[in-house]
């Protein structure tokens, strides 16, 4: 399986994990290229609301709410890492379709003699 989108979480805050949710869900509902979604964007979306209700509730700055807040972050972070790996197996190595699903593509490095010669002073 060819790697073309990442799901690009890793370091997001709370607030970023619940934007990067919102706008995957929206481009893969009603996708064709992508019908039976593993993890569902159904449960992503709750997820998202779980996350959405704990930043604000975290704003008391209670132990609790901070952790609840934590715990619904590394959930919905590793539902995006598990959906971003369902649309590179999905997409068959066609990034117009993997692209599709809102995901970021993934770099790929230049190869070395593939770059241009920089020579100094000219």
């Amino acid at each position: 399986m060819k790697t073309l989108i990442k799901a690009g979480v890793s370091r997001s805050t709370p607030d970023q994990l619940v934007g990067t949710s919102n706008y995957v869900v929206g481009k893969m509902t009603g996708n064709l290229a992508f019908a039976t979604p593993t993890p569902t964007l159904a449960s992503i979306a709750t997820v998202t609301t779980t996350l959405v209700d704990a930043i604000e509730a975290a704003k008391s700055k209670a132990s609790a709410a901070i952790a609840a807040k934590n715990t619904a972050a590394r959930t919905l972070r590793s539902m995006l890492a598990d959906l971003a790996r369902y649309v590179n197996s999905a997409s068959n190595g066609d990034s117009n379709i993997a692209l599709s699903s809102g995901f970021e593509a993934v770099q790929r490095p230049t190869r070395v003699k593939d770059r241009k010669r920089v020579v100094q002073g000219k």
